[in-house]
Order: structure tokens, then C-alpha cells, then sequence
């Protein structure tokens, strides 16, 4: 194994193909990636008519989060977090907090935007699935320590109407 401080990668030879050949694997710390954590809801756990038309969403999340950029003078640590949503196949910003704070803080995101919701909520009609995903606003890729959230409440609210009847 060998380390390459040019692409910041590590290289281990080993293992066979069906050829035989040696295969050279590269692993990546991916010191750029941020932490997150995701939190899903299974709209079917609700156990509301499944003929109900959702009208609004909210999420508020309570936490902190702490990261690093890089400076001429070395590495500074960032505080803030956004909330992202799993949309359309990728994670879409909801909302995002990079003020400095001093210990925990609130972040709130809603909406009654109906493709929106829809969207936001993803998957067969009968299990659809919401992800909200917490992570920093910067990134690990330098400092003392690795970048870090910390979750300390979530609440997902759910608006929707049941059909005339």
C-alpha cells in the first residue's frame, strides 16, 4: 500500500480478476465530504387515508454543526448546518444556518408549495418516503478535529386534506 500526497489517495495492489490480473484499488478519505445525518418518514406509519392529498410540510431541526475551511492562515473552524431534502434524485437545500452560534440553534424549513411536497416526497404511492438529510455548511477537509452535527431534536410536520366524501 502506498500513499499519494499529490491526489491524497491510498493504493493497495492486490486480489485477481477472472484474467488473473492484479487489481490496483484506490481508496479516498474524501476529506471534502461533509457529515450528515438522515432521517426518514414513511408517510404509510401515519396511517392516514391513503386517498389524503398532502397540502403542507414543515421540518424544524435543533442542533449544532462545526467544520473547517481552509485560510492563508491555516485552518479556521465554521459553525452552521443546512437541511437538504431527497428530491427529484438528489439532495435539494432546504435551508441553511451559517451565522456563527454559540451552542445549539433552530433551523425551520416549510412549505405549501404541492409539486414541491410532492416531489419532496418520493416513491410508490402506496409507501412514499421523505429523507431530510442535517449535514455542516463547510467542509472536513482540514482542521484539528473532523467536522461534526449533532442532532438534538426533529420534528416533521405534515399537512393534508382527506377527499369530500
Amino acid at each position: 500500500m502506498t500513499w499519494d500526497p499529490d491526489t491524497k489517495r491510498a493504493y493497495l495492489y492486490g486480489g485477481e480478476s477472472d484474467d488473473k490480473d492484479p487489481y490496483m484499488w484506490e481508496w479516498a478519505p474524501y476529506f471534502e465530504r461533509k457529515p450528515a445525518q438522515v432521517f426518514e418518514v414513511r408517510w404509510p406509519y401515519a396511517q392516514v387515508d391513503p386517498s389524503a392529498e398532502l397540502s403542507s410540510l414543515e421540518v424544524v431541526w435543533t442542533g449544532e454543526g462545526t467544520s473547517y475551511r481552509e485560510t492563508s492562515n491555516g485552518c479556521e473552524a465554521l459553525s452552521g448546518f443546512q437541511i437538504s431534502a431527497w428530491s427529484e434524485g438528489r439532495w435539494k437545500l432546504l435551508e441553511n444556518q451559517s451565522e456563527p452560534t454559540n451552542g445549539s440553534e433552530e433551523l425551520e424549513w416549510q412549505s405549501e408549495d404541492l409539486i414541491e411536497i410532492q416531489n419532496i416526497f418520493h416513491g410508490p404511492a402506496d409507501d412514499k418516503s421523505l429523507h431530510i438529510a442535517v449535514s455542516t455548511s463547510g467542509l472536513s477537509g482540514c482542521g484539528p478535529s473532523p467536522a461534526s452535527i449533532t442532532s438534538d431534536y426533529v420534528e416533521v410536520t405534515v399537512g393534508y386534506r382527506l377527499p369530500a366524501e
